[in-house]
C-alpha cells in the first residue's frame, strides 16, 4: 500500500489517482531531462 501522507481520505483517494496517470514513453523522458539539465 503506497503512504501518500496525508489523513485525510479525500486527499489520500486523489494522491492514488495518480497512479493511473499513463506513464510517459521515453522521447517525453527525454525532452524532460534536457529542459531540466539546460
Amino acid at each position: 500500500t503506497p503512504l501518500t501522507g496525508t489523513t485525510d481520505e479525500k486527499h489520500m483517494k486523489e494522491d492514488l489517482q495518480a497512479l493511473q496517470w499513463p506513464s510517459l514513453d521515453n522521447d517525453s523522458i527525454s525532452k524532460l531531462k534536457k529542459l531540466i539539465h539546460d
